[in-house]
């Protein structure tokens, strides 16, 4: 609880101390990840970090109703990285959703979608969505582009990486015809 008077009232000074903040702090770092993960699962990073949510705090978060968010995300051994995030809505007015016969889905678990920044970083960018596969996004600044994923078939465990760790440096391309603007 002191933690998060102290942070309001950073917040608070610095002019972003929204009502409602919620600071949460799911992850914890793994720190000896066996090498199915390492390996198998994993092999097209050079480095990376191992975090772990338990399936009762990842539902807490997807059934919390806070606006705005402090998530912070192990960074190394006793540091953390705090991200300040506000929920944004996505769905446009009267958004539905209907199956391939035309049924509509009535309760039907819509994700949420944050964005924001580096807590004290205004030169920095973050982007994550909380859905029923789990938390995934993005954090940037000048250090680089840190994603946040869950590891395929392991349930609770999420891979922290910068994306230059990506050994398999895929081409980038746009399938798009460009014919170019026309002057009128």
């Amino acid at each position: 609880m002191l933690r998060k008077v102290l942070l309001c009232q950073l917040l608070l000074i610095s002019g972003i101390c929204f009502a409602q903040t919620k600071i949460t702090d799911p992850f914890k770092l793994l720190e000896n990840a066996g090498a199915e993960i390492t390996g198998k699962l994993l092999p097209r990073l050079s480095k990376f970090d191992l975090l772990s949510i338990t399936k009762g705090q990842a539902l807490a978060l997807q059934d919390d109703t806070s606006k705005n968010l402090i998530l912070q995300i192990p960074a190394a051994k006793n540091k953390q990285i705090s991200i300040q995030l506000i929920q944004r809505e996505l769905r446009a007015p009267g958004f539905k959703v209907n199956t391939s016969d035309g049924r509509q889905l009535k309760n039907y678990r819509y994700g949420k979608h944050f964005s924001g920044k580096i807590l004290g970083n205004d030169r920095s960018i973050a982007a994550f969505s909380l859905g029923s596969s789990g938390l995934s996004g993005f954090y940037a600044d000048i250090n680089g582009n840190k994603l946040v994923e869950p590891v395929p078939g392991k349930s609770g465990v999420y891979v922290l990486y910068n994306d230059t760790d990506l050994t398999d440096k895929r081409p980038v391309g746009c399938a798009t015809l460009d014919t170019g603007l026309q002057n009128s």
